[in-house]
C-alpha cells in the first residue's frame, strides 16, 4: 500500500492508501480486435500471435531469401503501405483492486533477407488509435518492447476500465521490396 494523492487540475480527487499493482502481470491475446488487415486471410489472427512457435530457415537452406515456418502474422509478400491488426487480451487478475503505473507491450518480430520494412505497436483506447515509434525488424527474430506510463489518449495514469477495454496490435509497412516481416508473438505486461 502506498499513500497516493490523485490530482486533476487544481482538484484533489483521492487522498489515502491505494494498493499498487503487483509487478509484471502478463496479459495474453484472447480474441480479435476491431481491425484485421494482416495475413493470412480467412482465419482468426490472435491464435497466431499467442505462442512463440515460428522458426526462420536461413538462406541457402531455405532458398535465396530464407523463410518462416510456423504460426505468425505478416502483411504479405508484396510491398504495401501499411496494415494493422488489433487484439483483445485476457483480463488482469488485479484490475478491480489496483491502479497501474505503466503498460509494456512485447512483440517477437522478424524478417527474411530482402524486405526493408517497419513496424509499430498500436493501442486502441477510448476509441482512438495510438502508434508507438517505428522499429525495423531484423533478419531472423528479435524481441521488441514499448512502454506507456500514461494512457496516450487521456495523458493520465491507466485506470481499471481502460486496461479492461484496451485493444493492442501491430502495424506493418514494407516499401519497394518483396519478402516478409512477421510477428510471432505479442503480449502485454502491466505494472
Amino acid at each position: 500500500m502506498e499513500d497516493i494523492i490523485l490530482v486533476e487540475g487544481n482538484n484533489v480527487l483521492n487522498v489515502g492508501l491505494v494498493p499498487i499493482a503487483p509487478p509484471g502481470e502478463i496479459l495474453t491475446p484472447n480474441g480479435g480486435g476491431d481491425l484485421t488487415q494482416l495475413r493470412p486471410e480467412g482465419i482468426p489472427h490472435w491464435p497466431l500471435v499467442l505462442e512463440e512457435d515460428t522458426d526462420f530457415v536461413p538462406p541457402n537452406g531455405g532458398g535465396p531469401w530464407g523463410y518462416f515456418v510456423g504460426n505468425f502474422v505478416s502483411a504479405g509478400f508484396f510491398p504495401y503501405a501499411g496494415r494493422t491488426d488489433l487484439y483483445t487480451f485476457t483480463q488482469p487478475l488485479y484490475a478491480a483492486q489496483y491502479i497501474y503505473e505503466k503498460l509494456t507491450v512485447h512483440g517477437l518480430f522478424g524478417r527474411d533477407v530482402y524486405p526493408y520494412g517497419e513496424a509499430r505497436f498500436v493501442l486502441k483506447t477510448h476509441g482512438q488509435l495510438h502508434y508507438s515509434g517505428v522499429f525495423k525488424p531484423v533478419m531472423t527474430k528479435v524481441w521488441v518492447e514499448r512502454t506507456w506510463e500514461l494512457n496516450p489518449e487521456t495523458n493520465q495514469i491507466w485506470t481499471r476500465e481502460e486496461i479492461l477495454s484496451l485493444q493492442v496490435g501491430i502495424w506493418m509497412a514494407k516499401r519497394g521490396s518483396f519478402g516478409r516481416i512477421i510477428c510471432d508473438k505479442i503480449y502485454i505486461e502491466v505494472f
